[in-house]
């Protein structure tokens, strides 16, 4: 059974790691990485982020 902490710890998790890919979006962008690079880390992200819901 979570609680509420646990809810909001991952709350608090979700935000930051949706934060963080949007930022590295716009750095990406400006630096020519590769879209297949992109398309794992944004799978990868995904993965943590559904753990953690």
């Amino acid at each position: 059974m979570s609680t509420f902490f646990d809810n909001q710890e991952s709350d608090l998790i979700n935000e930051f790691l949706t934060e963080y890919w949007e930022e590295f979006e716009k750095f990406s962008a400006n630096n020519g990485f590769d879209d297949d690079l992109l398309k794992q880390i944004s799978m990868e992200l995904e993965g943590h982020r559904n753990h953690y819901e």
